[in-house]
């Protein structure tokens, strides 16, 4: 069962996404995510590192910027690395699917956002089918 480790976050992007290179030649990007959860007193943000690999890493660091609202589905993974003679470990989401939201007009550029509506069609009472 492969499906037991996905994990789906939501959040702003916290930098533009920058498209990066491996020795072997596969497209690779990440990025953070901050996400407020709680509330009242309890409110703090969470950070969730994104890594994204190959055609879907070249799209999105050409339309994700700081700010951008994502959804994004993937995989939990941990990894651990050395700094300062200290082994660290990261917990990252290797992400297979991601959406992004622009707050942008209908106009935009971006073929792949979703405009916010600022007139919202509201229907009568003898519209509404229940």
């Amino acid at each position: 069962m492969n499906d037991i480790y996905t994990i789906t976050v939501g959040g702003r992007a916290t930098k533009d996404v920058e498209l990066k290179t491996t020795q072997s030649g596969k497209e690779v990007c990440s990025f953070s995510v901050a996400t407020d959860v709680g509330y009242g007193d309890n409110k703090h943000t969470k950070y969730t590192n994104l890594v994204i690999w190959g055609g879907l890493a070249n799209v999105v660091s050409k339309y994700v910027k700081k700010g951008t609202e994502v959804i994004a589905i993937g995989d939990l993974s941990m990894r651990s690395y050395e700094h300062n003679g200290e082994t660290k470990v990261a917990e990252e989401v290797n992400v297979r699917n991601i959406k992004w939201y622009s707050r942008e007009k209908a106009e935009s550029s971006n073929p792949l956002s979703i405009a916010v509506d600022d007139n919202p069609m509201v229907a009568s009472d003898e519209e509404l089918p229940f």
